[in-house]
């Protein structure tokens, strides 16, 4: 949620600096609909891919037409559709960094750690237990 947050704040004075002022958490709530959803893509869960694809279509179909159709009158105010975009961004910058993270660390061979050298004669034999896979979790 904090990197979606960011990536909002970031987004909108990067590049909508015209922009004096900005409420509202619809932008978060797409970051963490989008990392969820990525998580479950990840872990090859079949409802994953067809969130972010809907997502994908739904702020594709804002950039190119606008808000949606009475979305305006729900959130009592003007839409800014772009802030959806950008926090959708930070939901995916956030949902593959803690996947690659989960990955690399489960990854990691710990016995390499402890060897001297290639040469040494006296090397270390950790045994290491076999990854997880992210399905595992």
């Amino acid at each position: 949620m904090l990197v979606s947050a960011l990536a909002v704040s970031f987004g909108l004075l990067r590049f909508d600096p015209q922009m004096s002022r900005y409420v509202g958490l619809s932008s978060v709530l797409h970051g963490l609909l989008v990392a969820g959803s990525r998580h479950q893509a990840l872990r090859r869960e079949p409802v994953g891919p067809l969130v972010l694809i809907a997502v994908a279509l739904k702020l594709i179909w804002e950039q190119v037409y606008g808000p949606m159709p009475a979305s305006e009158g729900f959130a009592g105010g003007k839409v800014i559709v772009n802030a959806y975009v950008y926090g959708a961004i930070g939901g995916l910058v956030s949902a593959d960094g803690h996947w690659l993270n989960f990955y690399w660390l489960t990854r990691l061979d710990v016995s390499r750690c402890w060897t001297a050298s290639p040469n040494s004669p006296r090397t270390s034999t950790i045994p290491s237990s076999p990854p997880l896979a992210p399905a595992e979790l």
